[in-house]
């Protein structure tokens, strides 16, 4: 029956001499007597009558029923249910997988189901930060059910929550979180990657590799995507690969276009989404590693440089290999020393030699030769500095002198200059 009603037990006895009649609780095995509030038990030689008023769920129970005389005992037992809304869910009420716009609720049934099987949950949430009501978080929870999620949060806000267990007599008192949830992302975008360094290239490719972020952001790192930009063509980040860069944290890039310099930059993916790139590569070519060094002579091969003594001598020559090869210079077979007069030099793809005021005896066979861990390549390279001629050489005799003329004679001078007298 339902809680709050008046009970009433009437039970019809027969013995000889009247038995003495006495109520006992299975739950204690302690004899019920009436009270002056709520319990009355009249007992009569034919029957006994039990009433209850204002019933409440704590009166149910077994009540047994113990009849003696002198000629023996016979006892039976009467099952009492008092119906009742359930007790409260069973705590803590946890709060799990917090997220940016939702969040999961976990709890334990009601230690007492109020007499009734219980039909489902209500879940109510209070946004604390907009100072609103108690309104409903989710629908028809099942009544097998310990946990749920909680839709439509606003990402930012502080939220209460509280569930209710219910059956056919109504909802029970709710079971509260102990303290305001803030709904936030579980994680962020994850760190920048580090700096993608060189692992090989060639005209056709160039392959990278970095170190991944310092913060996942809470999330495993799903993916990598990778950025170049072309310093010759322009500054704008292009993406290179069509999917996700998984497991090694290495790309090779095999759309690169013969000599040209790029940089390059990572980004980090999870469930949060793409973080922050990372810092650029240093500019990288699209050529060899690894090449033995080439001088390309196509602009000096069999000529021979000629200038103006007090001109500028310079020679220059484009070269390849890898590593960047070392030069060196001769003249005449002679290693070339280093001067205050005379400087080489060597970056990138060209090497060269330069002499800001040349001079005659500048003229000669040079050499250059140009070395690496891989081969080497060597050029000689004419050179003809030309000016005026020296003196003829003395002395300056004469003879055959005659009242109109006279015969001089010399020799041809040391030096003609770089050109025929």
């Amino acid at each position: 029956m339902k809680h709050g009603q008046k009970l009433e037990m009437t039970i019809e006895f027969v013995g000889a001499p009247p038995p003495e009649v006495q109520w006992i609780d299975s739950k204690t095995g302690k004899p019920i007597e009436s009270d002056a509030k709520r319990l009355t038990i009249s007992n009569y030689d034919d029957k006994t009558i039990v009433s209850i008023v204002d019933t409440k769920r704590c009166d149910s129970g077994e009540y047994r029923l113990k009849l003696t005389n002198v000629n023996g005992s016979c006892e039976g037992v009467l099952p009492i249910v008092i119906m009742d809304k359930p007790s409260p869910p069973e705590g803590p009420l946890e709060v799990m997988n917090v997220d940016k716009d939702n969040v999961d609720l976990k709890w334990r049934p009601p230690k007492d189901d109020g007499g009734s099987p219980l039909i489902g949950y209500v879940i109510e949430k209070r946004d604390k930060t907009a100072a609103g009501q108690w309104v409903p978080a989710v629908i028809n929870v099942p009544a097998t059910a310990t946990h749920a999620n909680v839709p439509k949060l606003i990402t930012g806000h502080e939220y209460e929550f509280r569930i209710m267990a219910e059956n056919s007599q109504g909802l029970s008192e709710p079971l509260k979180t102990d303290r305001p949830v803030k709904a936030k992302a579980q994680f962020t975008v994850p760190g920048p990657p580090g700096q993608p360094e060189l692992v090989d290239s060639d005209r056709t490719f160039i392959a990278i590799k970095w170190a991944a972020p310092r913060s996942d952001g809470g999330s495993p790192i799903t993916g990598y995507d990778v950025e170049r930009r072309d310093i010759k063509s322009g500054r704008r980040w292009i993406k290179v690969n069509k999917l996700p860069v998984v497991g090694e944290r290495s790309y090779t890039d095999d759309t690169v276009t013969d000599g040209h310099t790029y940089e390059y930059r990572v980004v980090a993916i999870n469930r949060a989404g793409a973080g922050e790139p990372s810092v650029p590569s240093k500019p990288l070519v699209a050529k060899p590693l690894k090449e033995a060094p080439r001088l390309n002579l196509d602009g000096l091969r069999g000529k021979t440089i000629r200038v103006r003594a007090g001109d500028p001598l310079e020679i220059v020559i484009p070269m390849n290999g890898a590593p960047t090869p070392a030069v060196e210079w001769e003249i005449n077979g002679q290693p070339m020393k280093p001067t205050n007069r005379i400087e080489t030099k060597t970056k990138d793809e060209l090497t060269w030699l330069k002499i800001p005021v040349s001079q005659r005896t500048d003229s000669g066979t040079y050499k250059v030769i140009a070395k690496n861990a891989y081969g080497e390549d060597s050029a000689n390279i004419q050179v003809l500095v030309y000016s005026a001629p020296s003196p003829p050489v003395g002395p300056l005799e004469h003879s055959n002198i005659t009242a109109e003329s006279v015969q001089l004679t010399w020799r041809k001078p040391e030096d003609d200059g770089g050109a025929e007298i």
